[in-house]
């Protein structure tokens, strides 16, 4: 896996930043960025409905990883190496990441498919 956007981080956390500013601009959704702490930024991005005195709905995720061992790995652990079988090797990638992209994929093919909120 190589995504290009990647090479537009400018810092360590960047790269995801630079990820989801892109979907959501694909989206057509807005994007807010808050440096609620240095180095910690905290991405919201919105899909109003035409109710907006409505409760909301949160979808939550990180993006944050804790450090690694890499001599305890068989792949580079940053690297997203992929075997025959599709398998993905890479720091998080079974957490809160992939949940995080579940939730645009989700909003995503909502939009396509024309679905309004409330």
């Amino acid at each position: 896996l190589d995504p290009p956007l990647l090479s537009k981080a400018t810092k360590p956390r960047d790269d995801c930043v630079v990820f989801l500013k892109s979907r959501a601009a694909d989206l057509g959704l807005p994007i807010s960025v808050f440096e609620v702490a240095p180095r910690k930024p905290v991405v919201v991005i919105s899909w109003f409905g035409s109710q907006p005195q409505l409760p909301s709905l949160l979808l939550n995720s990180h993006m944050d990883v804790v450090p690694v061992f890499p001599e305890k790995w068989s792949h580079a652990p940053f690297s997203a190496d992929t075997d025959s079988k599709g398998n993905i090797y890479a720091r998080g990638s079974q957490d809160m990441k992939c949940v995080g992209i579940q939730y645009l994929e989700a909003v995503g093919r909502l939009m396509k498919a024309n679905q309004k909120m409330k």
